[in-house]
């Protein structure tokens, strides 16, 4: 009996845990290529994403992980080139200790991969980007490979301290820099240092200090004028903070408020040098089987008024930028097959202004969808 004991727990703790969810969704979106002059159309589209997680658990405390997913979206009729997909792997261990009192220690070490693409349309035209006469489509495909350490350290019952240190290196498929367009390539390395505290009930605060140097394989400078610096290789360094607040007064109702400034410098003239702030607000409220999520996000970026926009690089998207997204969603859950199964509407707004008119944009998009998890 004792044998046969042992042996259930042990099959317990090396099986495997899945986790899987799929959504479909289809809606309408008035501006697929986000154009100025856009808000108009009435481009019909279905979306499809798929996340599956397989994990083993190895003993009571560590886990083996391995998560798979994708994502992508078709635009009918005329706005097929609005068509995108993603694809992403991470592979890792997390591991877990705990006292018998307040304090936990958490690990986790993971390797990541991720592909995207979608096709470059030239914000002024609507049509696929070209540069010198030749089509640019695969601007911005890429490849990601990312490395990522996170510690979780709990050594007070109101207070965590989270470390997130990762290095990860973007390929751009075609650089055209036969074109005389710069290549993108770059290698990135990030550090997080986290705090979480709650003082109060039903209050969580967090504050966050990041801080990342990326470095671009093969891209030149440029100085203030921007004009390219010969023998350089441009390298940005980003530091911030970020503040955040959690109220949940009840398993009903949720609401998060997030604020973050950021600021980019460039290792040559300042050209590239840029601030950005954020703000987002998030809220839930559950009744019965429904749920209702109100969010809005607004962002303003701004580039040096001295610099002049880089001749013949179409990356350049005006000096400053600013706007803002909402969105309404209702959810509600039913089952399926014995399966967690929610259907939502959205209706999303956006409204984005730039020093350039060409990338100035409203867009509106509604959607129904279904997610089943399993």
């Amino acid at each position: 009996m004792k044998l046969k004991a042992l042996l259930i727990g042990w099959i317990a703790c090396v099986m495997p845990v899945h986790a899987s969810e799929y959504r479909v969704v289809s809606g309408v979106d008035n501006n697929p290529y986000r154009l100025a002059d856009g808000g108009n159309e009435q481009a019909i589209f279905t979306a499809v994403s798929v996340d599956q997680d397989l994990s083993k658990y190895i003993g009571k405390n560590n886990r083996m992980f391995i998560d798979v997913g994708g994502d992508g979206v078709l635009y009918q009729g005329d706005f097929q080139d609005a068509d995108a997909w993603s694809a992403r792997a991470r592979v890792g261990f997390k591991s877990k200790r705990r006292s018998p009192e307040v304090f936990h220690f958490k690990t986790r070490l993971q390797v990541e991969g991720e592909i995207k693409r979608k096709t470059y349309i030239e914000r002024s035209t609507g049509q696929v980007a070209d540069f010198g006469g030749e089509e640019i489509a695969e601007r911005f495909d890429t490849n990601t490979v990312r490395f990522r350490t996170v510690i979780d350290a709990k050594p007070l019952s109101w207070l965590r301290s989270i470390i997130d240190v990762s290095a990860e290196r973007v390929n751009y498929l075609e650089d055209y820099a036969s074109l005389g367009l710069s290549e993108l390539d770059y290698e990135q390395g990030t550090a997080v240092a986290k705090l979480k505290f709650r003082l109060a009930d039903p209050l969580t605060f967090s504050l966050a200090a990041p801080i990342s140097v990326r470095r671009y394989l093969n891209r030149r400078a440029r100085d203030i004028d921007g004009n390219l610096i010969a023998n350089t290789d441009l390298e940005y360094t980003y530091y911030g903070i970020e503040a955040g607040m959690v109220i949940k007064p009840s398993a009903a109702f949720r609401l998060s408020l997030k604020a973050a400034y950021e600021q980019r410098d460039d290792n040559e003239s300042g050209y590239y040098d840029r601030t950005r702030q954020r703000v987002a607000v998030n809220m839930r409220y559950a009744f019965g089987d429904n749920m209702l999520r109100l969010r809005g996000f607004y962002s303003s970026r701004e580039l040096r008024e001295d610099a002049p926009a880089a001749p013949a690089d179409p990356t350049d998207y005006g000096r400053t930028r600013d706007g803002y997204t909402a969105s309404f969603v209702f959810e509600r859950r039913f089952g399926f097959h014995r399966l967690p199964t929610f259907a939502f509407l959205e209706v999303r707004y956006q409204s984005y202004d730039n020093s350039d008119p060409i990338y100035a944009y409203d867009r509106g998009m509604a959607v129904i969808g279904l997610t089943i998890h399993d």
